[in-house]
């Protein structure tokens, strides 16, 4: 089989640590894992009809008048994924686990994450956001009041460039890039060095769409069609819409992914064990906002899929898999709970009075990386710092601080409708400054 090789520099960045399953888990993690896989394979058995349609066939092989009837029905079914976020957030809620118990500790815990796990303090966070400190200067709030940081910060851009320093760029990255650099500075960050054998191997993915059809090809196809913010990437449809296809063919996503994605095993007709799809990812709704922003980033169809590739499987596999570890879904969503308990104890239980959960608000918004919710200039902003700090403990601080910052609107909502609009609307929010204050200056967070 063929596979991409990028060409390497020795990097100061670790790699990302490899996931192992279930392994060594939690018992509580291994059976979340196992009722959701159970669940998503009988969600791909009802795709195809129970077996009528073929999980993949060669595009030019005719089909029985059996399997044209559910090829059909598959068409037409309105998914845009496999499984939505709020599929997801219920199988986490449901799970039975020490920490919803009042048997073990005398008080039943609002949390819905699962785990108990050791958070990060308020401390350790500042330290390792140091560079995040408000005395330094920042890209997404300085570069806009200061012409001549702007320039500065363009000409430094430039000159790490030439370099090539991994560590430099990411470092670079802390407090923001300037936009027409970011691409490249993401790059170099990520040690994306495309050679002639990747544009080579690209294409060949770019072929395998027409030879090859999938049964998950609707599915990704009308998930592009109709994104969250269709005001900021409708444009880019077209190229996203060829990006995924490609993507969901390109099994050196399982191989080079931080965590496993959620997969089937499927036999082919000579009986032999394989990985469904072969990227190893049964797609989610919302796959393609992870992949929208990078257009503003990237112009040129090859940079752009090879970026993408990398921050899948260095950051936004570990939101799409059950895990005990630091960094992936679980920890985050405890990462805020507990730093949301933290700011605003009060405002936790006025909302689970008024029923309505912080976490099933939030859940989105980590989930996605706040590209369904921010408009794009702030969703950049952000993900520079994941790339900056290498972390994605930035997503669950920013979704604390957004409720910290509309407190005092939601402490006087009488009911959950009007609380979820306050905190459904994504103006006057600005990723850095939030960030900054919910980390150095908390009580300058309420309004």
């Amino acid at each position: 089989s063929h596979s991409s090789t990028l060409r390497h520099e020795a990097s100061p960045l670790p790699p990302p640590p490899k996931g192992n399953g279930v392994h060594g888990e939690l018992e509580v993690v291994t059976t979340l894992q196992s009722h959701w896989l159970h669940y998503l394979h009988d969600a791909v058995r009802r795709l195809t009809g129970d077996g009528a349609v073929a999980l993949m066939k060669l595009a030019s092989e005719a089909e029985s008048e059996a399997q044209s009837v559910a090829q059909r029905r598959t068409q037409r079914s309105k998914l845009r994924g496999l499984y939505e976020s709020d599929e997801l957030l219920e199988h986490i809620a449901a799970v039975q686990h020490d920490n919803a118990s009042a048997a073990v500790t005398g008080v039943r815990s609002w949390a819905m994450c699962p785990l108990h796990l050791r958070m990060p303090s308020q401390q350790e966070l500042r330290v390792l956001f140091a560079d995040l400190d408000p005395k330094v200067r920042q890209g997404g709030i300085d570069d806009a009041i200061r012409a001549w940081f702007a320039e500065e910060r363009h000409r430094m851009g430039l000159r790490l460039l030439s370099h090539g320093y991994t560590a430099l760029l990411a470092h670079f990255a802390r407090t923001g890039v300037p936009a027409g650099m970011r691409g490249r500075v993401w790059c170099g960050a990520l040690q994306v060095q495309l050679c002639e054998r990747d544009y080579s191997y690209y294409a060949q993915l770019v072929s395998e769409i027409s030879r090859i059809s999938q049964v998950l090809d609707p599915l990704v196809k009308r998930d592009v069609a109709i994104p969250f913010n269709e005001e900021d990437y409708f444009v880019f449809c077209d190229k996203i819409e060829e990006l995924l296809l490609c993507f969901m063919r390109d099994p050196a996503v399982l191989q080079k992914s931080a965590e496993s994605g959620w997969h089937v095993r499927a036999s082919n007709r000579a009986g032999q064990q394989s990985v469904f799809p072969p990227n190893g990812l049964l797609p989610p709704r919302g796959l393609s906002q992870y992949a929208f922003p990078l257009c503003y980033a990237f112009h040129a169809q090859e940079e752009l899929y090879y970026l993408f590739r990398a921050m899948w499987t260095r950051y936004w596999c570990k939101l799409h898999c059950f895990s005990s570890r630091p960094g992936t879904l679980l920890h985050l969503l405890a990462v805020f709970e507990s730093t949301l308990q933290e700011l605003q104890p009060a405002l936790c239980w006025h909302l689970l009075e008024l029923e309505l959960h912080p976490t099933t608000v939030a859940f989105p918004w980590i989930l996605y990386a706040f590209s369904s919710y921010l408009p794009v200039e702030q969703v950049l902003l952000l993900w520079d710092r994941v790339v900056g700090f290498d972390s994605l403990l930035p997503l669950p601080v920013l979704a604390a601080s957004i409720f910290a910052f509309r407190a005092s609107a939601l402490m006087q909502a009488q009911d959950a409708d009007r609380a979820r609009r306050i905190l459904m609307d994504p103006s006057k929010l600005q990723v850095v400054p939030l960030l900054q204050a919910v980390l150095f200056v908390p009580s300058s967070l309420a309004i």
